[in-house]
């Protein structure tokens, strides 16, 4: 046997415990996340999504109608 001493061996064992304890509670903790997306993610997301299926925006429905009318002076 490579432990001479009864002791090392539960060092050794406890070791391998806490280790085990140490990766599972690294991967349970999160690192990172962002929580908002960039600008023109949300201008992709507008552009991409289907109007009839999509929640109406304030900001999107008031910035169209600018459009619409700055269409219509010119």
């Amino acid at each position: 046997m490579r432990f001479t001493a009864p002791q090392t061996h539960a060092d050794h064992l406890d070791w391998h415990y806490r280790e085990n304890r140490r990766k599972k509670v690294a991967h349970r903790a999160v690192t990172h996340r962002g929580w908002f997306c960039s600008e023109t993610e949300w201008i992709k997301f507008e552009e991409t999504a289907d109007p009839e299926e999509s929640a109406k925006s304030k900001f999107f429905e008031k910035a169209h109608e600018e459009l619409i009318l700055k269409r219509q002076e010119a």
